[in-house]
């Protein structure tokens, strides 16, 4: 028994294809044509995606070798039943004699080279773009594309592009066939039922039947001497929730600010009505004081003050009940600051435009001038005084100086100059108090809207300036 299987072992490892039935000789040789089917894919494939020549001619190499293969194994079996003339016959008699276990070898490492080839190929198509890989790619994108040339013609439209279309025309971009006709009904704002055209901007922004915002770029550009025709569509659905809440939270903001500025007209109005009271309570102080001084001099009291001494006082008096109780138009008031201060014996001296000047300008304009009127009487014995209003970019500057004696004690500002700098902050200015070779008293009002701080805290020209006590009598 053990001999037996060794002479059927012998006997299959030296049978050659004369001695192999008919059917082994068909599997094989349909083996063979289907790796050769096989081969010639792959090849096609590496010329179609532009590999290196190497890959396509190791492909080339296979299928040579298959393809003799498969013609010997043909004319060997052909031998056995017919004559064969020719290189045929010299090739069936080898063929004959070829062993049946190295054709299947042979075959079965065709076979794993072909398996190589593939998923080698497979890995190459997974790292690299294609063709086809890229227009799948760009179908998918959440963007719509379009490309034409310039007659029309359709180059390139991706799946949202064309659906699109067909939500804003009603046909697939496909059917309408030119770039130009989709691009037009956009710009014209001929649009099927739902849709309407947005204004936001220079891009066309469309709003779709589904509440969904698109918005279209299109531009030129030139391939060779071609010119080609781009439009691309963003889905901005969620920036245009996004400006619609912000115009609304405008316009509430705008309502609270309306409101604000009412509350602020309203704190100036009462501002100036505490200011009005105080103006006049202190004339009533002051008539009162005149009139107990004017009393004593009149009864020949030894403390009375002489004649001298009582004129300033009832100047000063009239100079405040004057301004107290007749604020009147602005006109009438700037005259009414040139009469007192005339009689004040001060020339006084008004530069720049005061109908320029806004109402709380105007107010801040007014209170100042009364202030340093007063001041330059009581304190200074100025004879000039000169108020300039300058207008320059960003807000007003008003400047109040006098030619009267400088002040060289400690200033403290008092009820009518803290009350005025309280006035220019709360409309968001600032007062500078400089003193050199004149007395100056400066004011910046910003425009509504604008801050400048800082903008006089502080001078090398005059020293101490803002809120530091500068040397004087008491204002």
């Amino acid at each position: 028994m053990h001999e037996d299987f060794k002479r059927n072992i012998h006997i299959l490892l030296y049978r050659t294809l004369i001695d192999c039935p008919v059917a082994f000789i068909k599997l094989c040789m349909f083996w063979s044509s289907l790796l050769i089917l096989v081969f010639i894919h792959i090849g096609l494939v590496n010329l179609y995606l532009r590999r290196p020549w190497k890959y396509f001619l190791h492909t080339l190499l296979n299928l040579l070798g298959l393809y003799i293969l498969v013609q010997g194994i043909y004319f060997a079996d052909r031998l056995r039943v017919e004559p064969v003339e020719g290189y045929a016959r010299a090739a069936a008699i080898v063929f004959q004699r070829m062993n049946a276990v190295v054709l299947v070898l042979v075959l079965l490492l065709e076979s794993l080279s072909l398996v190589f080839y593939y998923t080698e190929l497979w890995n190459y198509v997974a790292k690299h773009p294609t063709v086809r890989s890229i227009k799948e790619g760009l179908d998918y994108l959440p963007t719509g594309l379009l490309y034409y040339w310039e007659d029309g013609a359709l180059m390139f439209a991706n799946l949202e592009m064309d659906l699109l279309a067909q939500k804003m025309l009603g046909r697939s971009i496909y059917a309408v066939g030119n770039g130009m006709t989709l691009e037009k009904s956009i710009r014209e704002g001929k649009l099927s039922e739902g849709c309407k055209f947005m204004d936001r901007g220079p891009q066309l922004t469309v709003k779709l039947a589904d509440q969904k915002v698109w918005q279209f770029h299109m531009r030129e550009f030139l391939i060779g001497k071609w010119t080609v025709h781009e439009v691309l569509a963003y889905d901005i659905t969620e920036e245009n929730r996004l400006h619609e809440e912000v115009y609304i939270q405008y316009g509430e903001l705008r309502k609270i600010a309306g409101r604000l500025r009412h509350y602020s007209e309203n704190m100036r109005e009462l501002t100036h009505e505490e200011e009005v009271l105080q103006a006049k309570i202190q004339v009533h102080d002051e008539i009162g004081r005149v009139m107990l001084a004017t009393k004593r001099y009149l009864a020949g009291a030894q403390d009375a003050p002489t004649r001298e001494e009582l004129l300033p006082l009832w100047q000063r008096m009239m100079f405040l009940n004057h301004t107290a109780t007749e604020p009147g138009k602005e006109e009438n008031a700037v005259r009414t600051i040139l009469e007192v201060s005339e009689l004040l014996g001060i020339r006084t001296e008004i530069s720049g435009k005061i109908t320029s000047l806004t109402p709380v300008e105007r107010e801040i304009f007014m209170m100042g001038a009364r202030e340093t009127l007063s001041n330059a009487c009581r304190h200074a014995g100025a004879q000039h005084m000169w108020i300039s209003i300058i207008k320059e970019d960003g807000g007003t500057t008003i400047k109040y100086q006098n030619d009267g004696k400088v002040p060289k004690g400690e200033i403290i500002e008092g009820g009518g100059l803290s009350g005025l700098r309280k006035q220019t902050e709360h409309a968001g200015g600032h007062m500078a108090i400089a003193t050199g070779n004149f007395f100056i008293l400066t004011i910046f009002l910003p425009e509504r809207g604008k801050t400048d701080a800082g903008k006089y805290g502080s001078t090398e020209k005059y020293g101490t300036v803002g809120g530091t006590a500068i040397s004087g009598p008491d204002c």
